[in-house]
């Protein structure tokens, strides 16, 4: 599969989502370029600092993330969720997409089932990290071309977490990318369908 959007390897600090979730989330904008017009566009990936190299990630020593947590040792099994999410950021900033693919999904599905934990064990962020999860994930497909599945995974994310301002910044870079592209034409030798 062909990448028509171009990945810089630039990260930036964001303001964190919240100050409850600030020691255990950073935002972190990660730029793209639009293909429709050469206009740069940000989109911002989530990667948990306190757990699992998050340090290493905000650092931009990607394949350090990689080479620790992609075995799935130790460190990957001490929080999966934030491993995980931390592991596909990686890639993703990498240009690794199936590998990507693989984590981005992995950390949906550990941020389904941590909401499911019992309300003693569960975080009053717990939508958001589910959220954060959905919303990288919308961000490859973005990368990819995939503008369908991003907005899929971004409309999961904004249910669960409408007021996180990661989500509206994906959203508003989605919703500029596709007003930008214009109307997709019919394939050739077929009809539009209405």
């Amino acid at each position: 599969m062909m990448i028509t959007k171009r990945l810089l390897d630039s990260i930036a600090g964001c303001r964190p989502l919240r100050a409850a979730a600030a020691a255990a989330f950073a935002s972190t904008c990660l730029a793209a370029g639009a293909h429709a017009d050469g206009a740069h566009q940000k989109m911002t990936l989530g990667a948990y600092t306190d757990a699992a190299e998050g340090q290493t990630v905000l650092a931009r020593r990607y394949r350090d993330v990689i080479e620790v947590l992609g075995s799935h040792g130790l460190r990957f099994k001490q929080d999966e969720l934030a491993a995980s999410t931390n592991l596909c950021v990686a890639y993703i900033m990498t240009h690794r997409w199936s590998e990507a693919h693989a984590a981005c999904d992995e950390a949906v599905e550990f941020a389904k089932l941590e909401m499911m934990e019992p309300p003693g064990f569960a975080t009053d962020t717990h939508g958001e990290r589910v959220a954060i999860a959905y919303s990288n994930r919308a961000v490859l497909e973005w990368l990819e071309d995939r503008s369908a599945s991003a907005a899929d995974d971004l409309a999961r994310a904004h249910a669960l977490a409408p007021s996180a301002e990661f989500v509206a910044q994906n959203l508003s870079t989605l919703h500029a990318s596709l007003t930008a592209a214009g109307p997709r034409s019919p394939p050739r030798g077929g009809a539009a369908h209405g």
